[in-house]
């Protein structure tokens, strides 16, 4: 059982009765690897594999590539 401190056990107990939970329920606020886990369901579905390295140097060039944004001045 993994407690929040920044949430009190008045709210925790008022949520477990509108809910109608039993007094042994606890919310348990332990990290979730759920983006990770999508993440890799995603490169999986669509056949992709993660590469880091690739992915910033392909990002580079796309930066480096684009024009420069013109800079306008207000009077």
């Amino acid at each position: 059982m993994l407690l929040n401190p920044e949430i009190p056990d008045v709210v925790i107990d008022h949520v477990r009765r509108c809910l109608e939970l039993a007094e042994d329920i606890w919310p348990d606020h332990g990290s979730s690897p759920s983006a990770k886990a999508h993440r890799k369901l995603v490169r999986q579905r669509q056949g992709v594999k993660y590469d880091a390295g690739r992915a910033r140097a392909i990002a580079a060039v796309a930066i480096r590539g684009r024009p420069r944004p013109r800079t306008t001045r207000r009077i």
